[in-house]
């Protein structure tokens, strides 16, 4: 599918870009080593993207003073930047990273009004002046990380609840048109992921199975992302791993009771809220059988009671108990952070 082009999956190409991120300056040699691909392989991914002027080579002088000189790559990060973007129902965070995804600048926005044209005036409002700051940086690309139903085929933000008229928003049609640059619309569990690969539990690690919940406390919300062999998962129309609609119980009209229901009821005490969402991560990690489950959940004042619900449940009500459970590290702005590095991933991807 399309979509999948979009994403953020572990291609051959972005495997070597990320060693040079985190190794270089470094040579082919270790690029081989440190990859395991063939030297033909290398060759061809590295020899294009200093062509493309995503690397620079330089000859190290022997310790020795002799012999031959070897040759070191490592990222140009400054000749291009990139603008990853945040947009949930309280606001939206924009960060602005080089071609390493290092952070340049981050900005945290509320909403004025939580009306769809009011919204988008104010993302337009931030991105101008983004955009104007940063112009002689060459901004490349835009990502863009959305809560709720998110159409990622099509760059189109179904719905985001409390937010008034916010149905079927074709971000990616109005930026790109507006601003003249690639525009990618991920879900925000996704970005998350990303930002662990990047830079977090997930770095440098042979991890390649794994269960993201997002838990949005000051929302509130709950997402998922399920990365499999190493690529996440997206399923038939790119909305798999909603977590939220795992259905928990039955209301009193007989209809079912969605855990979504579970967080904004204020009848139910944050104990019981820390059981359902506890029970719906036992039942995905028998489902999915992940090496590791990471729990984002930033500035939520019960984390440590919601981790050791989790655990209990996985350990008493899962299949398999082996999986490790990890709290993220990552702050609030780790999202539009990793709608930058798709963006990052995706122009290198395409570039071969």
């Amino acid at each position: 599918m399309e979509f999948r082009k979009h994403s953020n999956q572990r291609t051959n190409v972005q495997q070597i870009f990320q060693k040079i991120v985190d190794y270089g300056p470094i040579s082919r040699r270790q690029l081989q080593t440190l990859t395991g691909f063939s030297w033909g392989l290398i060759s061809q991914v590295t020899n294009r993207l200093i062509a493309e002027g995503y690397l620079a080579a330089e000859e190290e002088q022997p310790s020795a003073g002799v012999g031959r000189r070897a040759e070191k790559l490592d990222v140009v990060a400054d000749n291009r930047f990139y603008i990853g973007v945040d947009i949930d129902s309280s606001g939206m965070f924009a960060v602005v990273t080089d071609m390493k995804g290092r952070l340049v600048e981050k900005q945290r926005h509320l909403w004025p009004e939580k009306v769809r044209d009011q919204v988008l005036q104010k993302i337009y409002a931030v991105l101008d002046r983004l955009m104007e700051k940063y112009a002689d940086k060459n901004i490349t690309g835009l990502g863009v990380s959305v809560q709720g139903v998110t159409d990622v085929a099509k760059g189109v933000s179904a719905y985001i609840t409390r937010i008034k008229n916010w149905v079927d928003v074709p971000l990616q049609q109005l930026l790109s048109s507006r601003y003249d640059v690639d525009v990618v619309v991920a879900h925000d569990p996704d970005c998350l992921m990303e930002s662990e690969l990047a830079f977090g539990l997930l770095k440098n690690t042979d991890t390649k199975d794994v269960l993201l919940m997002h838990y949005n406390y000051s929302t509130p919300s709950l997402g998922m992302s399920v990365m499999i062999d190493g690529q996440i998962y997206f399923g038939h129309r790119g909305r798999a791993a909603e977590i939220g609609y795992m259905i928990v119980g039955e209301n009193a009209d007989g209809t079912p009771r969605m855990l979504d229901a579970d967080l904004v009821d204020s009848n139910i005490d944050t104990a019981q809220l820390c059981g359902s969402i506890a029970r719906a991560m036992a039942m995905a990690n028998t489902l999915f059988n992940p090496e590791m489950i990471v729990l984002h959940m930033p500035q939520c004042p019960y984390a440590q009671q919601l981790t050791e619900e989790v655990e209990h449940w996985i350990r008493t009500a899962s299949y398999d108990a082996s999986v490790c459970v990890k709290i993220s590290k990552l702050g609030q702005s780790a999202k539009a952070r990793g709608a930058a590095m798709i963006m990052i991933n995706r122009a290198i991807d395409e570039m071969l």
